[in-house]
């Protein structure tokens, strides 16, 4: 995972961030979960609060809560072994979100494909990747240790157009 103040500091002179934004706006948190069922429930509340003190949209904030607990869901199902943990960083601003998600996984034979497939339209399973790639304004995919770590970026002026198209 990576450092929290580190990846602040270093996003200061972000391109297309507000020339006057102050750093005082931004929240983060750095989780280390069991790898179970639970884990979304107990990294949700503490998203959605932030999204909330940092006054993102209701639809915005819903996008970025159903990428997420995707993103989370997959780490605990596919990326997981029994009494592993799942990492979740996080960092909340007025203009921007970053949520990177490390599981502990066997690693994969294959590297992931991206951006993703549309599986079969009968398919029970692979829609959570398009529908991460779908919301976020950029995702990275890559290994991490043995396990995969996806970190999902979503600009507010991105999300905005989005959501008004």
């Amino acid at each position: 995972m990576f450092d929290l103040n580190r990846r602040r500091n270093a996003h200061d002179e972000r391109p297309g961030a507000p020339p006057d934004r102050r750093r005082s706006g931004t929240r983060g948190r750095t989780l280390c979960l069991p790898a179970d069922e639970q884990a979304l429930a107990r990294v949700r509340p503490c998203l959605e609060a932030a999204l909330t003190h940092a006054k993102w949209e209701d639809a915005a904030r819903y996008d970025i809560l159903v990428a997420a607990g995707e993103a989370i869901v997959n780490a605990v199902t596919h990326g997981s072994l029994p009494g592993t943990s799942v990492g979740v960083v996080f960092s909340v601003s007025p203009w921007l979100v970053r949520v990177s998600v490390v599981d502990r996984g066997p690693g994969r034979d294959a590297p992931l494909a991206w951006p993703p497939a549309c599986p079969e339209p009968d398919s029970l399973h692979g829609r959570g990747l398009v529908m991460i790639a779908a919301l976020s304004s950029r995702v990275e995919v890559g290994a991490s240790g043995q396990g995969t770590r996806i970190t999902m970026e979503f600009e507010r002026e991105a999300v905005r157009a989005r959501l008004a198209a």
